[in-house]
């Protein structure tokens, strides 16, 4: 469409272009048309001349010549009234229209003139001698006259051809251009109907957006739903049992009430049920309120604790691998003292999959000491355990030791050796803030105490129901 548009303007510049070529040809030609009737109101007036010196040095005129000047100038005078209409034609400006009028006013003076000198020698019948030296000059110059005369036709003739193309011409590029308008209407209004239809396929399309993204709320949207409609349960069984008390009260006290007191008993119950209505109704609005408000909690706490545990899963994938690639990890150094994690759900799988990767791997040099900056795991939490760096997430990885390694390898030695699995806790700035590890203090001790590599099922040491029958049969480990 674009293109279109290019060669349509193109073509309007070319014919432009053009038709100012043949206005600027045309008045050239106007100007040598100028130029030609100077000359021959020039040599008009140089006959004029030699005829008034011929008439005072008393020579007799022929009549013929007489008429042929006449011709002459009636051609002279269509002729300029052919050029007047030419440049009237082409909106000559009224500077030249005037110059033009004055000539004619003049050469029409002058042709009166003519005709009254034509009339005196005609009244006066002479007739010019055959061998008079002026017969020859006005032989030259009638020549002249008429090969100007031919040639004048000739000009306004093409002039004539050029004006009449030159209007096919702009007519065409006039008919070309409003062509060209109504194209780029069309297409404007193309463009508005293509907006619009964009307009609205945005607007579908946001609508669309705002439709998924409430959707994804529906799951929390059932449940609070449900505890909704458990509490209006609650809540009904509580007004109906407390209305029914309160009914109950009131036979007892008035076995047989007058219809006064009943009419006061019923207002009384209908303001009661009443005001039990806009509880009820205020309590669920609260509890919707609340809900909605433990469901956004509850996100963004989510949406936390993932970003802070694959942070966090990233930072130790780092450093494994940078331990993996230096030797830090090796088969002969890390297996004593490794311990299994202790088993949490997992929160995604991008927390499990690095622990696998890395305890699956063999180290590079078995044989190499175990070197200080060594990373300690399967370290419990709980009482006793000194606090970690990591994050304290459930389902996330457990952290690296920070503070207190020497005491985490002291409750593994401890661990190994068959004693408690508790160790001295650290100052009290340096406990766990986290209210987790409380939850997983047993998950700690059970990790602790698996860190030796012979230990097998805890035995209970207790009596059985049974007597000492009952505690052998209690002692004896399940099997595995």
């Amino acid at each position: 469409m674009r293109q279109v548009g290019k060669e349509n303007n193109a073509r309007a510049k070319t014919r432009f272009d053009r038709d100012a070529g043949e206005i600027q040809r045309l008045k050239d030609a106007n100007a040598e048309l100028q130029t030609q009737m100077e000359s021959l109101t020039k040599e008009l007036e140089e006959v004029k001349t030699r005829s008034q010196e011929a008439a005072a040095s008393g020579a007799a005129v022929d009549p013929g010549l007489a008429h042929e000047l006449e011709a002459l100038r009636t051609e002279k005078a269509s002729l300029e009234q052919a050029l007047a209409k030419e440049q009237a034609a082409h909106l000559v400006s009224s500077a030249q229209v005037s110059e033009q009028a004055a000539t004619l006013d003049k050469l029409r003076a002058e042709r009166d003139t003519l005709l009254e000198e034509k009339a005196k020698w005609t009244a006066t019948g002479e007739a010019p001698t055959e061998g008079s030296a002026d017969q020859g000059q006005w032989q030259v110059e009638r020549a002249e006259l008429i090969k100007a005369r031919d040639e004048a036709a000739a000009r306004a003739q093409d002039l004539s051809a050029e004006v009449t193309k030159a209007r096919e011409d702009a007519q065409s590029a006039r008919l070309a251009s409003d062509k060209f308008q109504t194209r780029i209407q069309e297409i404007s209004k193309a463009r508005m109907a293509e907006s619009s239809r964009a307009a609205e396929e945005l607007k579908k399309l946001r609508d669309e957006m705002q439709t998924v993204a409430s959707a994804g709320s529906s799951e929390e949207t059932a449940k609070h739903a449900e505890e909704l409609r458990a509490l209006e349960e609650r809540l009904v069984k509580k007004h109906e049992e407390e209305l029914k008390a309160a009914l109950e009260a009131a036979k007892a006290s008035a076995a047989a009430p007058p219809p006064d007191t009943q009419a006061a008993i019923d207002a009384a119950l209908a303001t009661y049920k009443e005001q039990l209505k806009e509880e009820h109704a205020k309590a669920i609005d609260d509890a919707v309120e609340r809900g909605r408000k433990e469901a956004a909690a509850r996100a963004k706490l989510k949406d936390q604790q993932l970003v802070k545990a694959q942070s966090k899963v990233k930072e130790l994938e780092t450093r494994i691998l940078a331990l993996e690639g230096a030797g830090g990890i090796t088969a002969s150094t890390s297996a004593p003292a490794a311990t299994p994690a202790p088993a949490a759900p997992a929160a995604s799988p991008s927390t499990s999959a690095p622990h696998a990767a890395g305890a699956g791997k063999p180290g590079p040099a078995a044989h190499l000491p175990p070197k200080p900056n060594t990373v300690l795991r399967g370290v419990g939490r709980g009482r006793g355990v000194p606090p970690t760096r990591g994050i304290s997430i459930r389902g996330a990885a457990p952290g690296a030791a920070g503070r207190g390694a020497v005491t985490a390898a002291a409750a593994e030695a401890a661990a190994a050796n068959g004693g408690p699995a508790s160790v001295k806790r650290t100052r009290e700035g340096d406990a766990v803030a986290d209210d987790t590890a409380t939850k997983r203090q047993k998950q700690g001790e059970a990790a602790a105490a698996g860190a030796h590599p012979h230990a097998g099922p805890v035995r209970l040491r207790r009596p059985g129901p049974g007597g000492p029958s009952g505690a052998a049969a209690a002692s004896t480990p399940p099997p595995s």
